[in-house]
């Protein structure tokens, strides 16, 4: 029987709705975090990236 009812979901492209919009949102989260990892690396990066002018002049004058 259960059986019959995997194969009828698949057959009409049948979706669980919970279980979609639980995994949506999931990813959604996951993709969050992985822009939020990016922006920070950016972040640092850029500051990193500022400091090189005056660490240049630095040794220039040493």
């Amino acid at each position: 029987m259960k059986q019959k009812v995997t194969l009828l979901g698949q057959k009409n492209r049948v979706i669980n709705y919970y279980e979609q919009t639980r995994y949506v949102a999931e990813t959604k989260e996951n993709l969050d975090k992985e822009i939020y990892a990016e922006k920070v690396n950016q972040n640092g990066s850029k500051h990193a990236l500022s400091q090189v002018p005056q660490l240049v002049e630095a040794l220039l004058v040493s």
